[in-house]
């Protein structure tokens, strides 16, 4: 028996995918492709989306990374808060149980405290992710821009006071809106591998895209102010 199907469906586009983010020429749009495609190294272990502007990790002949950012919506009142509020305007990723989070730091080569991610609540009506986290990360701002990261220690996905940054060279986009099915077994569906093949010399609106901390912005190859180019 064959059964045909077709599915319809429409997003409410309030989030960074539906905003524009590629600066257009009217002389022609340039970029170029990646030599071959990669396997996503960190995708996220439920639903997830990737948006387009979205930075990227390449690396030929392994898997790649997915660049994720958050910025802080709430400043904290202590430097031992464990309870964190991260923005949920849809440019901030969204934080899942699991990762491990620093403050990303102006050099990759920088260390610092980390902390795993053990609840996420998404509060709708003030557009933020309220996260608890086993260990404290400090004075937080609204200027603090939080990233993943990897541990010094046996376990990279604990929280360690020397932690390092997951993604230290982010060197080309996700070009277009993607949704992801879970990876993580639920709902039965297992094995699943993301194949993903990416774009750079492109130029992006920087208000439209991720959070950017200072040693990704400083990738930059535009002269134009509020342009990123990679």
């Amino acid at each position: 028996m064959a059964a045909n199907i077709l599915t319809a469906l429409e997003t409410y586009r309030e989030i960074r995918g539906g905003r524009y983010v590629w600066v257009k020429d009217s002389n022609g749009e340039n970029r170029d492709n990646v030599t071959l495609g990669c396997t996503i190294a960190n995708p996220p272990k439920g639903f997830g989306h990737l948006w387009a502007g979205e930075l990227f990790q390449y690396t030929p002949f392994q898997k790649g990374y997915i660049f994720r950012s958050f910025s802080v919506k709430t400043a904290t009142e202590a430097s031992t808060d464990k309870v964190i509020y991260l923005n949920g305007d849809g440019y901030s990723e969204i934080p899942e149980v699991g990762m491990t989070l620093m403050v990303a730091p102006a050099s990759v080569t920088t260390t610092g405290q980390s902390a795993l991610v053990t609840n996420v609540v998404y509060d709708e009506a003030n557009s933020q992710f309220v996260v608890t986290l086993d260990t404290a990360l400090g004075s937080l701002t609204t200027s603090s821009i939080l990233v993943e990261s990897v541990g010094s220690g046996t376990d990279s996905a604990a929280a360690s006071a020397t932690a390092t940054v997951l993604v230290t060279n982010p060197n080309t986009f996700i070009e277009s809106d993607i949704d992801l099915a879970p990876t993580d077994g639920r709902y039965k569906i297992t094995n699943v591998n993301y194949a993903i093949s990416t774009v750079s010399n492109k130029k992006a609106w920087i208000e439209r895209m991720q959070p950017l901390p200072a040693y990704v912005l400083a990738k930059n190859r535009s002269n134009i102010n509020g342009i990123f180019w990679i």
